[in-house]
């Protein structure tokens, strides 16, 4: 490597005794020449010296030009090994991508897009089958005490309701129990799993599920592996402390439907750790629930006649509503509709149904009838002046076009009648 203090000092004794040459002889060409010689030789030496530094070698050189590494860190090849794992680029990786060391009595099924019963649907998945008393399988890994955490999803795989049987999971390190669930049925939920491992070298993975493959034999899925490498441990007992939460959340969620709470849990949350990303997907997914006003949606098709959009109407048991559609166009005129793309992710419409104030002398009578893709899912065809507000609710279930299509006799006149649906709204269930 050059050293850059020689070369200072090389050109301060150049500098002097060109300037003693100069002093005895007077000759200003020598002297020229003289340093010029010098320069060229010290740069000469710097340009071959420059490109030779100490590189401190790993000992994996020859193996990092062969493997490459993926943009989020992880390292592809064909065979992973566990000791390529670098943990200052690694905070996190996937448990598939890792080769195991052992394997048990029988190895485990890895599956890719897999279908949980609830509809949940994983990336990758073990997937266990063999019989607690086939010995199960399992894999155990190196993973070095690299990390943390280990998460991921437990779960029954879709078409095993009729199953009668049990199954387990199982984790352990360094042959200590650290995490298990031994009441697997067909009717568990998804468990999301967060387990420290900090100082686990050898990361064992046990299942097993009785019934075998057969019809009614039981099927155990563990799903998204990842292991994470956390060095601040406060961190760590706060990623163990939001995956409660969200699992308080599902929980919630899933035994009645109840997004409201589940996502005040989030919510709550929130306020202590505002940036955690995990709490934000979750957000999202629960406020998908929250019902979406038709009124709020353009129609990409309207009828011969569209509707009224009115707001603050009263009906005639003195109710009013924020926003309702007015029908007063007669059966003979074609009535008014509008058609919608909702795009099949809404389960039922509700509203109300009612005949607004002031119309009790009409002797007309109206309509009001919902389709879905052409299908008529619901219809009242005798709406007069007596009519009492009606709650409607109707499936939507896998509905892309809905259409709402109104008809009330007499038109616009003293003696006519109209029908307002108002209050519509459209929303997901679990």
């Amino acid at each position: 490597m050059f050293n850059w203090g020689v070369f200072g000092l090389i050109i301060i004794i150049t500098c002097v005794t060109a300037f003693v040459v100069y002093f005895k002889e007077e000759d200003w060409k020598s002297v020229m020449i003289f340093v010029a010689g010098i320069v060229i030789s010290l740069l000469g030496g710097f340009l071959i010296s420059s490109p030779t530094q100490d590189i401190p070698t790993t000992g994996n050189e020859v193996e990092s030009k062969e493997q490459g590494s993926n943009l989020d860190g992880s390292i592809s090849s064909k065979e992973p090994e566990n000791e390529d794992i670098n943990p200052t680029n690694h905070e996190y990786i996937s448990l598939f991508d890792l080769t195991p060391h052992t394997t048990g009595t029988f190895k485990l099924s890895i599956e890719e897009h897999k279908k949980d019963n609830v509809g949940n649907i994983y990336e990758k998945s073990f997937r266990a089958y063999m019989g607690i008393s086939d010995g199960g399988q399992s894999y155990t890994y190196d993973v070095g005490k690299l990390y943390n955490v280990l998460t991921g999803v437990a779960s029954i795989p879709e078409g095993r309701e009729s199953s009668t049987y049990t199954g387990y999971l199982k984790i352990y390190g360094d042959d200590i129990l650290l995490w298990s669930k031994t009441d697997f049925d067909a009717s568990t939920k998804p468990t999301d799993i967060s387990v420290d491992i900090t100082g686990v070298t050898d990361l064992k993975i046990e299942m097993a599920a009785d019934g075998n493959m057969g019809s009614n034999g039981l099927n155990i899925l563990f799903s998204d592996i990842i292991l994470q490498q956390i060095k601040d441990v406060s961190i760590l007992q706060d990623e163990i402390n939001i995956n409660d939460v969200i699992q308080q959340a599902e929980d919630i969620f899933l035994s009645n439907g109840d997004y409201e709470s589940a996502l005040q849990i989030i919510k709550e949350a929130q306020q202590i750790y505002p940036d955690n990303y995990n709490l934000y997907e979750k957000e999202v997914f629960y406020k998908q629930y929250i019902p979406v006003s038709l009124y709020d949606i353009n129609p990409y098709l309207k009828g011969s006649h569209s509707f009224y959009l009115e707001y603050n109407k009263k009906d005639n048991m003195g109710n009013i509503y924020e926003k309702s559609f007015r029908a007063y166009m007669g059966v003979s005129d074609g009535g008014q509709s509008h058609t919608y793309d909702i795009g099949g992710i809404y389960n039922v419409i509700t509203g109300i149904a009612s005949i607004p104030e002031g119309r009790e002398s009409s002797k007309s009578t109206g309509y009001l009838k919902i389709y879905g893709d052409d299908v008529l899912l619901w219809s009242k065809t005798d709406f007069d002046a007596s009519t009492k507000p009606i709650d409607i609710s109707v499936d939507i279930t896998g509905v892309t076009d809905l259409k709402i299509e109104m008809a009330a006799d007499g038109n616009m006149g003293s003696n006519g009648l109209s029908i307002l649906f108002s209050d519509i709204h459209l929303q997901r269930q679990k």
